[in-house]
């Protein structure tokens, strides 16, 4: 698909390596004060791999590694790159043993408005044992990942940067522009865990 730009909005890659196999999180966000400079997407991008390597990273298994955070602006077709690897590698707090790399939780971004292209949702790596029972997250589990999760919702207001779902495609038709819809709300669906065979080792990129 042709590239579309998304007006003063840079995607974050947030990349895992888990049991030898490389996982991400994609997410996104606006710059408040636009249009993105160079300064402030690093200084983003560094708060926010602090921010998962804090307060994120402490809740996975000790099999999952935080390697880098890799953000660039999409503003244009060749915008602004940066890397931040500060403080990096570093490995999940543990605390039981971690469960299959495809065993994962999905968590939701929603933006008040109806329709795929105004929510998205993330999956979590580097569940444990102890956070779940049967086939569903635990109550202290779904708490302690909730009030993490919904922290990015908010984190970058102080670096003048907000959450967004992005959509570039409608009816299956590349959008002129992109759009970018701020996240109001951030939870679990629901708490039974989902399944993503390509995070096993070997299957994925």
């Amino acid at each position: 698909m042709a590239f579309v730009p998304v007006p003063n909005t840079a995607q974050f890659e947030i990349v895992y390596s888990w049991d030898g196999q490389i996982v991400e999180n994609v997410l996104h966000y606006r710059i408040l004060s636009g249009p993105i400079t160079e300064t402030a997407l690093q200084d983003w991008t560094e708060t926010l791999a602090a921010f998962v390597k804090d307060t994120l990273l402490p809740l996975a298994a000790d099999t999952l590694t935080l390697l880098r955070v890799v953000a660039k602006a999409i503003d244009v077709l060749d915008g602004i790159f940066y890397v931040a690897t500060t403080g990096l590698p570093a490995v999940g707090g543990g605390g039981s043993a971690a469960l299959p790399n495809s065993v994962t939780a999905a968590y939701s971004w929603r933006t008040g408005l109806a329709g795929r292209s105004f929510r998205g949702r993330s999956f979590i790596p580097g569940l444990q044992e102890g956070q779940v029972t049967a086939n569903a997250l635990t109550p202290a589990a779904v708490t302690a990942y909730t009030n993490a999760w919904e922290q990015l919702r908010t984190v970058g207001g102080s670096e003048g940067w907000e959450m967004v779902v992005v959509s570039t495609v409608s009816g299956g038709v590349p959008r002129a522009e992109g759009i970018a819809t701020p996240v109001t709300s951030s939870f679990f669906a629901d708490n039974t865990v989902d399944s993503q065979r390509r995070r096993l080792p070997g299957r994925g990129a």
